[in-house]
């Protein structure tokens, strides 16, 4: 190690990752020990237990008793977003060591220790059948969770399973509060959604003016949809003064 040149953890390190990301188990394995110790990255247990746990995957069964061993020195926080980070790579990767069912397994464990992210995952799981056979119903349960949460991604995906009774009895009303609950937080598509729920009376009274509003905000954050709407549409059927006050309330928000 080191001949001929400099020993240089940090350049050793850029190179492993090259390796471990191109699914070579042992370059995974000693990734996971870079990241242990802190040589040539900063020492960080979750990007430890993240790539031993890519190389155990390939049969590496260092990864097994090095991921085992470190799990003793973190904290269940650090274990469950380790756990999200891994759900994520399997439910996103293709080709060689694809494996959704994988996704499955890691998100379901950080999912119970109530982490939303790992809920989202899960429930987009059983939503796309996707590691899973499709189960609507659990998709709502999960995405549920992780709306009570405060996660907006659930809220808007909950809304749209409620607008349209997918996995559940269909209730505007339920689904026009949680496209309010993502437009809150500046989600552009609920706040679309919602606009359109005042357009129609769907779920919430007739409202022009926060038709608008809503509207509008969305399309300040660049959605096709709601700027086609505010040009095309919407301000053909309101007066002038709808339409200040709705730009108002919009600059408020």
């Amino acid at each position: 190690i080191g001949q001929g040149i400099t020993q240089d953890y940090i350049e050793a390190a850029r190179w492993m990752r090259k390796a471990a990301e191109q699914n070579f188990a042992q370059a995974q394995l000693n990734l996971g020990y870079y990241y242990y110790e802190g040589k040539g990255v900063p020492q960080n247990y979750i990007e430890a237990y993240y790539w031993y746990s890519l190389a155990a995957a390939q049969g590496e069964t260092n990864g097994i008793w090095n991921r085992d061993g470190l799990v003793k020195a973190m904290t269940a926080e650090q274990i469950a977003s380790a756990q999200l980070k891994l759900g994520g790579y399997y439910y996103d990767h293709v080709g060689v060591g694809s494996n959704p069912g994988e996704a499955l397994k890691w998100f379901r464990l950080a999912a119970d220790q109530n982490v939303a992210k790992a809920q989202e995952g899960l429930a987009a799981c059983y939503y796309f059948g996707k590691g899973t056979r499709k189960d609507l119903n659990e998709a709502v349960k999960w995405f549920r969770k992780a709306s009570e949460q405060g996660s907006a991604d659930a809220q808007m995906t909950l809304g749209t399973c409620y607008e349209h009774g997918f996995g559940v009895a269909r209730n505007p009303v339920e689904a026009a509060k949680l496209y309010r609950l993502a437009a809150d937080q500046g989600y552009s598509a609920a706040q679309y959604n919602l606009a359109l729920f005042y357009v129609s009376g769907d779920g919430v009274p007739r409202d022009y003016v926060q038709a608008y509003k809503w509207m509008d905000l969305a399309a300040a954050q660049g959605l096709n949809e709601a700027k086609q709407f505010l040009s095309n549409y919407l301000p053909q059927w309101m007066l002038p003064e709808q339409i200040a006050r709705a730009q108002e309330l919009a600059s408020r928000f």
